[in-house]
């Protein structure tokens, strides 16, 4: 099986704009890619709380290739996450 990978965008606002058939719910401030386990599975490790500002909020989602989804693709849902 070939190597895939999933994109993890992580923006600082919600911008819910139409992407590739679906929503792009987090601005894309940075986007990650994760190699994908054969079984779809992916895993990102961060220390939480994060090291950051209190109250620092970021929207995280997972966009992978999927031929079933529209344009080729599919999405998670957004999250929202808050440092205490």
């Amino acid at each position: 099986m070939p190597q895939t990978f999933t994109t993890l965008v992580v923006g600082l606002a919600n911008i819910n704009a139409p992407f590739k058939g679906g929503t792009l719910v987090p601005s894309p401030d940075m986007m990650i890619s994760i190699p994908t386990a054969s079984n779809g599975s992916w895993s990102l490790p961060s220390p939480w709380p994060l090291p950051s500002f209190p109250g620092l909020e970021l929207y995280l989602q997972a966009w992978y290739g999927d031929a079933g989804g529209p344009n080729g693709f599919a999405a998670s849902n957004g999250v929202l996450i808050r440092t205490p």
